[in-house]
């Protein structure tokens, strides 16, 4: 299991327990979209601004990307 891969699950094992990614549910396409962005930038040392209308997850999206990156 990938060091992603078990940090996901003991975030989504702490929220719902819903099926998702680092706390975030859904499976539309574009949900599914942002899930493989939060994967291929993580693990990299960048700067990252995540921009949204209010209540759209920005802060689920900026806990994943800490959670998955080396910083972390």
């Amino acid at each position: 299991m990938s060091r992603a891969t078990a940090v996901c699950s003991q975030i989504n094992t702490a929220t719902s327990g819903e099926v998702g990614f680092c706390g975030m549910v859904g499976s539309s396409p574009e949900i599914r979209e942002v899930y493989s962005l939060v994967k291929r930038i993580a693990p990299h040392y960048t700067s990252v601004l995540v921009t949204g209308e209010t209540g759209s997850g920005k802060e689920l999206v900026a806990r994943a990307l800490h959670n998955l990156s080396p910083v972390s």
